[in-house]
């Protein structure tokens, strides 16, 4: 029909805008933690816009339900204080056609959001952590820019190089190191090239070739000298290289393969953000409701309020379960069980609770005038 599909093309344009907002926000805010990690040595520079890249296809997988929950409340809101929805209503269309004139639209981007949620997110953050920790795992030859001074990232040692070609092969390079037993003890060393090196062991090296090195303290008069043809140098890992994956790493079906507490916690979480579509959606429709004079933008704060307190209540279940206070079977079930019963009392105006009250009333006792 062509109301339907107005209606939708209106809620998608506008849920558009609101999720790429959404998403700058949430975006920029994780930029800048990226950036404020490589400052401080935690990871290269190169990998700040790789595992941002990474992060998007898990924010976007959890805004997509929020996003068209506003764009639902903004877009009937505008046409409420508009009299459009009024004319619609003329029309002979009800709040029940309006929700099977939405419900293939929110169908489908309960799919998407599932597909995100239990395959897409967790391969992204699994990336993620691979790299952060082939990053650790190499100790600070990653954090290496040439041309630049770069402090490790414990502020223990200064490197410098020169130059750097794509094999890691390096030249001219400056190290000092501070002793960790004696706060002023220095060891400074200058070699003409160096390569990263690994043995069988996995322990990291930095060779250094060609060069010489020179101990002492600031304000000392004795200075060691050494000449050397190659000098081996370990390269301390920030963490141990056999890292337990995260839970939120682990693939939808590794989930499914052992249903313990944590297990099952994270996979209703996942399944959280595809369930609550339809419910928003449902939420959403009597929610709209506003006189003309109210503004497109009144009944947005109580959705704002209701959507947080919904998602409050989903991550304290999930956290109840993975501390093991509270049982998988009740999980996260009955917040959507809730959230269902309350859009559905919405949507039907509490008819139901207005006859239960009815119910209790007493009959009054008419007077009889003579």
């Amino acid at each position: 029909m062509i109301i339907a599909r107005y209606l939708n093309k209106q809620v998608i344009k506008t849920m558009t805008l609101v999720l790429m907002v959404l998403l700058m926000l949430f975006v920029g805010q994780r930029f800048v933690l990226y950036l404020s990690g490589a400052a401080k040595g935690q990871f290269s520079s190169d990998l700040v816009l790789t595992l941002l890249m990474l992060q998007i296809p898990v924010f976007v997988s959890y805004l997509m339900p929020l996003s068209m929950f506003l764009a639902m409340l903004i877009t009937l809101g505008k046409l409420h204080t508009d009299n459009e929805m009024t004319i619609i209503s003329a029309c002979g269309v009800s709040q029940t056609q309006l929700l099977k004139y939405f419900m293939p639209f929110a169908l489908i981007l309960s799919a998407l959001t599932a597909y995100l949620t239990l395959f897409q997110a967790p391969v992204a953050i699994f990336t993620q952590q691979e790299l952060l920790k082939e990053q650790k795992k190499r100790g600070d030859l990653n954090l290496i820019t040439p041309g630049r001074f770069q402090q490790s990232s414990d502020g223990s040692r200064i490197i410098y190089v020169e130059e750097m070609n794509g094999n890691q092969q390096m030249k001219r390079i400056f190290f000092v190191h501070q002793d960790e037993s004696d706060e002023y003890e220095f060891s400074l060393l200058v070699a003409e090239q160096g390569r990263y090196w690994s043995d069988l062991n996995q322990q990291n090296f930095l060779v250094l070739e060609k060069g010489n090195q020179y101990q002492g303290s600031p304000g000392s008069n004795t200075l060691r000298t050494l000449t050397f043809e190659r000098y081996f140098m370990e390269l301390k890992s920030n963490q141990s290289t056999s890292v337990v994956s995260k839970l939120k790493a682990l693939s939808t079906t590794h989930l499914l393969s052992d249903l313990n507490a944590e297990n099952q916690a994270e996979l209703q979480w996942r399944i959280s953000a595809p369930l609550s579509v339809p419910l928003l959606l449902l939420l959403a429709l009597p929610l709209a409701r506003v006189a003309p004079r109210q503004g497109k933008f009144g009944r947005l704060l109580p959705g704002l309020m209701i959507y947080i307190g919904y998602m409050i209540l989903l991550l304290t279940m999930r956290s109840g379960m993975e501390e093991g206070n509270i049982p998988p079977w009740i999980g996260t079930w009955w917040v959507h069980l809730g959230l269902l019963i309350y859009g559905l009392s919405e949507f039907q105006q509490w008819r139901w609770l207005k006859k239960t009250l009815a119910g209790f009333k007493t009959p009054s006792t008419q007077q009889v005038t003579p």
